[in-house]
């Protein structure tokens, strides 16, 4: 399905795949999503624009929840040659091809259209501006192979695609600042958040100005009739500045006061987006030599992650579906801190800074929801929006067969949130040796730790703590004890708030002492005589059956597996569980047991979740089993390119950007198959490559300074730079 050419990522052809499609030609950056549409598609092909970070709902119906805000469609563009109006709806493109040009960073369409008698092509690039993030820019070409009348209707869509009502006002209020610019400001529903839209045309070969405004089927646009000759390239270009003020003040300060829009406009604009956005690409960009699929599968990773970079943007993070629309509510998740944490940290680390940055922001929250459950501390969100209010529902999956709500345990019994935090915050103050990391986010370490305190358990016939009631990344297991991962991390959290509080020489004896006794006195199951662990209490009890047999037992594809669903009672996992605790703690155990877990658990894995590959890869690629890592390693990395993941949980739709793949695929190449180590002053590595690969080249920047490395199958290179 998909070519590379140089770093181009091309899908030929025209299919009705709208939203695998329209993810995996995103582009954009934490203040606009724009999806890989055609401008004549609509909100039938699911066209639409995310602004991630701004949140509302539509309160006309109580079961709809909060998520992240679509905008109107200001790259409305479409062709009426004679009397055949050129779109999907109406007319199937002859030819077309969709591509994404990762260097540029830029979409890119070329679609031919026949009718009657006449070929019409049409050419188009868009970007969001790395240098200016509000602002969107486009150009539109065409041409036609003989002498015809050409409509073309530009403008903004009103029509918008949403998956949770509707989130914008009906009443909005329109300026047509002249014959080529038109203003729009919308206000959300819930919030009354005023979004301007600007949408500013201009064209070196049509004459704008003899243009008429008309509100067409609910679509504003410039109406302009030509009598187009052939072979004659027609163009129209676009600059999009949209603006919102939330009520954090997240997004930009002032609009775009830019007055003057000529014919130089969007060459100016793309040679200054490229200036910001080519030393980043080429830096961070991972070479793989002797496997095509590979190389460009994590350059597709690898684009994602850093059309994401938090540094953009004052006290943020991003959410698990990254800007691709309002799936997952367009929420922050730990996959942040545990999936795309460490490829900033390498690449990017003031993107580290406002991750942790965002998490602080939001403590006042994540307290105040440890008190409504009755607990100390700070609980923080599983789906987290702004401030940290937690967007996650107690019915958060729809049944498929009475389309009735679910009670999931997401939001209250996940505790291992917290632990994922102070991981990240504790990777970047051992990468960065920076104090102040732990003095800016004591008071989180510190609450975090107060939480495991008051929610352990002390077993007094056993002499050990335990944690009762709880949801590991499993989630098919719901309220099980002694989850081995939630075990571990919370043991680390505890670690780390007693290591901070040393360092920083603040003490809270109290505190302290009940941290150490739990610290010391945690129950952490042991491996069995086969050297496997047990994920829970009672685990090896459930009925065992194989990973074909359940799925062969739906009834509905769609089916959710977990609580009282087909998987609950038997010892079918959705996700990395125990492997993902062995991979961060893998210095606590011999290879021998990081063996017998993975070929223990592998089978019983469904990998109903895109985080689970990663970690199999990544342990994997530690037992030298490399062609296991690949094969877990290329499912992360091509997830969105091959669209094959789980669309729905039940009733509700989960497709999107699938982020923490990426993060967790780069993560397999650099510390799974070269091993990195960081442990010392430099850099260093040892060669695990899977036999697809021939070798492997990229950049780090470790101790402010900048390496590159090289491995292959038989040596290895590294040279500061």
């Amino acid at each position: 399905m998909y070519l590379k050419e140089n770093n181009l990522i091309v899908e030929k052809g025209y299919k009705n795949n709208f939203n695998v499609r329209g993810t995996a030609f995103l582009v954009g950056n934490l203040f606009i999503g724009v999806r890989g549409f055609l401008e004549e598609e609509t909100k039938i092909q699911n066209a639409s624009i995310n602004l991630p970070l701004l949140y509302d709902k539509d309160d006309s119906n109580p079961n709809f929840w909060t998520t992240s805000v679509n905008i109107c469609n200001p790259l409305y563009t479409v062709l009426r040659v004679n009397d055949n109006i050129l779109s999907p709806e109406k007319i199937k493109p002859f030819d077309n091809k969709f591509i994404l040009d990762t260097r540029n960073n830029c979409f890119i369409r070329e679609t031919t259209y026949k009718c009657a008698d006449i070929s019409t092509f049409i050419n188009s690039q868009r970007f969001v501006s790395a240098d200016i993030p509000n602002n969107i820019y486009s150009r539109y070409e065409f041409s036609v192979d003989k002498t015809c009348l050409v409509n073309i209707k530009a403008g903004i869509d009103l029509d918008l695609y949403e998956l949770e009502g509707h989130h914008l006002k009906d009443n909005y209020d329109v300026k047509i600042e002249s014959r080529n610019t038109i203003i729009y400001t919308f206000y959300t529903k819930s919030k009354n958040v005023s979004v301007t839209v600007r949408v500013s045309l201009f064209s070196n070969n049509l004459d704008i100005n003899t243009a008429s405004m008309v509100l067409d089927n609910n679509k504003h646009v410039i109406s302009l009739n030509i009598n187009a000759l052939p072979n004659i390239k027609y163009t129209l270009d676009k600059k999009i500045t949209i603006y919102y003020k939330d009520m954090d003040g997240f997004g930009l300060d002032v609009l775009d006061k830019e007055d003057i829009i000529d014919n130089n406009t969007f060459s100016l604009a793309i040679t200054n987006h490229h200036k910001i956005w080519h030393p980043k690409f080429d830096f961070s960009n991972v070479t793989i030599d002797g496997d095509k699929k590979a190389d460009i599968s994590l350059r597709h990773a690898i684009f994602n992650l850093l059309s994401l970079e938090p540094s953009v943007r004052n006290n943020s993070s991003v959410p698990a579906r990254g800007i691709s629309g309002q799936t997952y509510k367009g929420a922050i998740f730990w996959d942040t801190e545990m999936f795309m944490f460490p490829f900033y940290l390498l690449n990017d680390i003031k993107s580290c800074y406002q991750i942790i940055n965002y998490r602080i922001k939001g403590l006042d929250e994540a307290i105040k929801k440890a008190a409504s459950y009755g607990y100390q501390g700070a609980f923080y969100a599983w789906e987290s929006i702004e401030n940290g209010i937690d967007a996650c529902s107690d019915y958060n999956v729809v049944d498929v067969f009475t389309s009735r709500p679910v009670r999931t345990y997401f939001k209250d019994k996940q505790i291992h949130i917290n632990g994922a935090i102070v991981y990240a915050i504790y990777s970047l103050y051992n990468f960065t040796k920076d104090e102040q990391v732990l003095r800016d986010s004591y008071e989180l370490i510190k609450q975090c730790a107060l939480f495991y305190v008051s929610y352990a358990k002390t077993n007094l016939m056993n002499k050990t703590v335990d944690i009762l009631d709880v949801l590991g990344p499993d989630e098919y297991h719901e309220r099980v004890n002694n989850n081995i991962y939630t075990n571990y991390i919370i043991k680390h959290t505890l670690f780390v708030y007693l290591r901070a509080s040393k360092i920083l020489g603040i003490t809270s004896v109290a505190l302290e002492v009940k941290a150490t006794y739990i610290y010391n006195y945690i129950y952490i199951p042991t491996p069995n005589a086969h050297n496997v662990i047990p994920q829970f209490d009672g685990y090896f009890n459930l009925k065992d059956i194989s990973l074909k047999e359940l799925l062969s037992q739906k009834l509905d594809k769609n089916e959710y597996l977990g609580g009282h669903g087909l998987a609950g009672d038997t010892k079918i996992i959705k996700q990395a569980d125990t492997i993902t605790a062995l991979y961060l703690f893998n210095n606590l155990f011999s290879k021998e047991v990081l063996e017998a877990n993975f070929n223990y658990y592998e089978p019983k894995t469904e990998h109903g979740s895109t985080l689970s590959s990663s970690m199999y890869s990544l342990i994997a690629s530690k037992i030298g089993k490399s062609d296991y890592a690949y094969e877990h390693f290329i499912k992360s990395a091509s997830v969105d390119l091959e669209g094959k993941t789980k669309q729905y949980a039940g009733k509700v739709y989960i497709g999107g950007s699938h982020i923490a793949s990426f993060g967790g695929a780069y993560m397999s190449a650099i510390y799974g198959f070269t091993s990195l180590d960081l442990s010392s002053e430099t850099p260093k590595v040892s060669i695990a490559l899977p036999s697809k690969i021939k070798s492997i080249s990229y950049n780090i920047k470790y101790n402010n300074k900048k390496y590159n490395i090289y491995v292959n199958h038989t040596n290895s290179k590294i040279k500061e730079f």
